[in-house]
């Protein structure tokens, strides 16, 4: 999402340096641009205190349940699939490597904790359970 909000603002900032000719013109078509950026996010918010304020659990339990399987991942790979891996050989038994999770679980994890402050904050205000 930034990727694209940094695309558009370098798309309109180059759009800006080929039709305007004066600073104080480049700077109100930015200012407008920006503006039109603020109510997208405005609304966007709107719609999130809508969402939370909702009775139905698969309406507002997605944010937990997202978290709980991150959780859930990051104890199967630092801890259930190392004593595995110990009790198996162990054992005595060959077993196939188990699985490991990639970097795309951190940019997750990462992504939830931001996530998790704002939670943290619609709580505190009580816009959400």
């Amino acid at each position: 999402m930034w990727a694209a909000i940094s695309q558009l603002l370098s798309f309109a900032g180059n759009l800006a340096d080929e039709l305007i000719d004066t600073p104080e013109e480049k700077a109100a078509a930015t200012q407008k641009i920006l503006g039109a950026l603020q109510v997208v996010d405005l609304k966007q918010l709107d719609i999130n205190a809508i969402d939370a304020q909702s009775k139905h659990f698969w309406q507002y339990g997605w944010r937990p349940a997202i978290g709980w399987t991150c959780a859930s991942a990051i104890f199967f790979q630092f801890f259930l699939s190392p004593l595995l891996s110990w009790l198996f050989v162990f054992g005595g038994w060959d077993i196939p490597p188990l699985p490991k999770f990639d970097d795309y679980l951190w940019e997750l994890v990462a992504a939830m904790l931001g996530v998790a402050g704002l939670r943290s904050y619609d709580k505190m205000k009580k816009t959400t359970r």
